[in-house]
């Protein structure tokens, strides 16, 4: 979760106000996601090292359940529940610079694009000379049988000949 923000120049979201909460809640409808906060010792930090002044705790939470709950997770109904942080959640990250992320983003998305064209691209082309040697394999087997054939009959007409003569001759000499 965290790792892969960082992987993006990103943070995991923070909830410094009811408004973030509210929009927060509003705009991703995700059931559940990780905030980012985690405990250190008996207090909650952001991520971002700003004050931890607000907070919307679910109904008995948090309760560090089995003492190992530094984490905290939102609920789609804006309530917060503290977590183990290796629960497999939803992640929603936080651009640290939007200019230099959509930037990114649109450089990834370009990639990603040039990679499934050049990969199309020599499939097709892999599949076009597949069928193209397919083609002339087959073209040259039967231009093969042909001249076998052609051969063939040449050789027979040449025997026979041969043998006609050989007749001749033998009749001569007795």
């Amino acid at each position: 979760m965290k790792e892969y923000c960082e992987s993006i120049d990103a943070y995991l979201i923070t909830i410094h106000t009811i408004a973030e909460q509210r929009y927060l809640v509003k705009e991703f409808p995700i059931e559940i996601s990780y905030l980012g906060v985690h405990k250190n010792g008996s207090e909650w930090e952001w991520i971002d090292g700003k004050p931890h002044s607000f907070a919307n705790w679910g109904e008995g939470q948090p309760n560090n359940h089995g003492g190992s709950q530094n984490c905290i997770r939102i609920f789609k109904t804006g309530h917060w529940d503290d977590c183990s942080c290796n629960t497999p959640l939803y992640t929603v990250c936080k651009p640290r610079n939007c200019k230099q992320f959509m930037v990114k983003q649109e450089q990834r998305q370009n990639s990603l694009i040039k990679n499934y064209i050049y990969t199309a691209v020599n499939e097709s082309m892999e599949l076009n000379m597949a069928k193209i040697r397919t083609a002339l394999e087959l073209q040259f087997y039967e231009r093969a049988v042909l001249d076998y054939q052609r051969l063939n009959s040449t050789l027979f007409t040449m025997l026979k000949k041969i043998k006609v003569s050989l007749k001749k001759e033998n009749s001569n000499y007795e």
